[in-house]
């Protein structure tokens, strides 16, 4: 069995940094927007050159409307031209496709007319509305107001974050938006508010919605080994470069590789998926990976913004289904920049700063780790990325160098946890290091050590159970039962639990509510998804508060925990029995069994 330093070797020699920023700069050309027919005709070249390879390829296309649980197929239009001006005099102030993120997804259609100008505050009727920054959450609400009101555009201002006046926020309206919708600059937003009383020619034109692809390619290798899905997300705005060309690209390197190195029966069992984010993964796994045993990938890695100058993040698996994704990562990232020691060689120094994080679920990986399905899924991204869904998401902002060496590391922690063999002790030790340096990074954290020790040990038996399946089953160790008798928080949604389905099903009025609890966004939004996996329709709310704080590293608050639960609630995706029941006795879930109720039900 290969070690992780040659199957390092081995990927290097076919993923190349200037084929991997050619493929970026050709997928950052084409506008993606989910719903588009470039998204479309995308995911047919993707296919059509991983057709030439010896790998079996499935490009599927559903119907806009098409449901899987609560996920929709967009039924956004397909943009083709946009544009705002200001008239008497004439000024041009934006346009698609000239202005990269101009047109917001979703936007109505309009044939060229003549409108008012006004303000938001102003009477809207007849008029296009110039907005200063919304919070996302924030905008089904005002756009509804708005229409009511008889507005007829919305053109909503972008904040500057770290950049000059001229940045462009990606913005994304309702499918079936009534309004015109632009996003604007700073500048531009200046430029309209500048003339009160002015006339805007607005003009927008789309093609009806296209149909939805989903590209899944497959290698198959030896008998009996693991399998891994390697993900890539293929939608958004041009160019969108690191966000997310950048997968992409690397996913396409991959393939070519896999395809290089190992013939048909030899070599691990790899998996590739490109489709648009959340909604593509959702149709993947309800039509392919749950539809049939032998298709269920055992291990998930999401790449996801792998061309950036940021720190290189390595997200783990969720507790409730771990394996050491980001164990094999670090070993393979240290095979290609060797650490280096300190004077006294008493301390390694990283050469390629990077870092092992707690699962948050920000991307794709998040469907698989729903109590429901349990594969363990991590994610491998730069951050920070101040160009984050703007228009400043450019090619030139690519670090070839960067791009090639995640898309290698992916690679080779992948195909080092399907073979399993020499690679399983240095990724065993590397899980080792990376638990006892998260245990002491949250020792003012009551029961962390226990607790955190048990979810390793499950991630080491599950990475034995790929490679010996006739293992006998693993038992975690005993920890305290559940004594508090609480009402159980009891789920009612359908499906891989997503924030953007959520607020689907949220009556608008507490919309509000949501975007108070994400601000600030990133804190935020894990809170939320560690409160939402940590429901197994037996625990009550302070069970679900002392997991999501042990999951997330973060201190939640009893306040933030019953607010999540109550908006839960309010969407009707969760209920409180009236009934309260004990969990007192209960054990871990074994490993290789469903994970639905796992991890063993601990509080400080």
């Amino acid at each position: 069995m290969p070690t992780v330093a040659s199957l390092v070797q081995a990927y290097q020699q076919h993923i190349n940094p200037a084929a991997l920023l050619a493929a970026v700069t050709w997928i950052s050309s084409v506008d993606r927007l989910q719903g588009s027919t470039g998204l479309d005709q995308l995911a047919g070249d993707v296919a059509a050159r991983v057709d030439k390879l010896n790998l079996t390829v499935d490009l599927r296309r559903y119907p806009p409307g098409h449901r899987w649980w609560s996920f929709t197929a967009p039924t956004a239009r397909s943009p083709i031209t946009a544009s705002l001006d200001l008239i008497s005099p004439d000024e041009h102030v934006t346009g698609h496709p000239a202005h990269s993120c101009a047109l917001a997804r979703g936007s109505a259609s309009t044939p060229p007319r003549t409108v008012r100008l006004a303000l938001l505050g102003d009477d809207p009727d007849g008029a296009l509305v110039v907005c200063p920054p919304q919070p996302r959450f924030a905008l089904s609400k005002m756009i509804d107001e708005l229409a009511n009101a008889g507005a007829v555009a919305v053109a909503i201002e972008s904040p500057v974050g770290e950049f000059d006046d001229h940045v462009v926020a990606r913005l994304e309206l309702p499918d079936d938006c009534p309004l015109v919708g632009f996003s604007l600059s700073a500048a531009q937003a200046e430029q309209l508010r500048a003339a009160p009383g002015r006339l805007v020619r607005i003009a927008a034109r789309h093609d009806p919605p296209a149909t939805m692809p989903v590209v899944h390619a497959r290698h198959c290798g030896q008998p009996g080994a693991a399998r891994a899905l390697l993900i890539a997300h293929l939608c958004h705005p041009a160019p969108s470069a690191n966000d997310n060309a950048s997968g992409v690209a690397g996913l396409l390197a991959i393939a070519n590789a896999v395809d290089r190195l190992w013939p048909t029966g030899t070599g691990p069992n790899i998996d590739l998926l490109w489709a648009p984010e959340m909604v593509g993964t959702a149709a993947y796994l309800h039509d392919i990976a749950l539809a049939r045993p032998d298709q269920r990938p055992d291990l998930v890695l999401s790449l996801d913004m792998i061309g950036g100058t940021g720190h290189l993040i390595l997200e783990d698996t969720a507790d409730h289904c771990p394996a050491p994704l980001a164990a094999a990562l670090t070993v393979a990232c240290r095979h290609i920049r060797p650490d280096q020691r300190s004077y006294s060689h008493a301390v390694s120094l990283p050469t390629w700063p990077r870092t092992a994080t707690p699962f948050v679920g920000a991307s794709d990986h998040l469907l698989f780790a729903d109590r429901t399905i349990a594969i363990p899924s991590g994610h491998v991204s730069c951050w920070p990325d101040p160009a984050h869904h703007t228009s400043y998401d450019t090619v030139d902002r690519i670090d070839p160098a960067a791009l090639a060496g995640i898309t290698v590391a992916a690679a080779a922690a992948a195909t080092a946890l399907c073979l399993g063999g020499e690679a399983i002790a240095e990724i065993s030790a590397a899980h080792a290091e990376l638990t006892t340096t998260r245990i002491a990074r949250t020792s003012h954290l009551p029961g962390t050590a226990a607790y955190r020790q048990v979810v390793s040990e499950a991630a080491v038996a599950t990475m034995a159970g790929w490679h010996n399946p006739t293992r006998p089953t693993v038992r975690q160790p005993a920890v305290s039962p559940e004594t508090i008798a609480e009402a159980p928080v009891v789920r009612r949604w359908k499906g891989p639990w997503n924030l953007q389905n959520l607020t689907a099903a949220l009556p608008a009025r507490h919309h509000g509510d949501l975007a108070a609890l994400l601000d600030p966004p990133g804190p935020g939004y894990a809170r939320l998804v560690a409160l939402a996996h940590a429901i197994d329709d037996v625990a009550g709310i302070t069970t679900l508060l002392t997991r999501a704080r042990q999951a997330t590293d973060l201190d939640i608050s009893a306040a933030t925990a019953a607010a999540v639960i109550e908006l839960m609630a309010a969407a009707g995706w969760v209920q409180r029995s009236p009934t309260a029941k004990s969990s007192a006795g209960q054990t871990a879930t074994p490993p290789g069994q469903s994970a639905r109720y796992w991890p063993p039900r601990t509080h400080s």
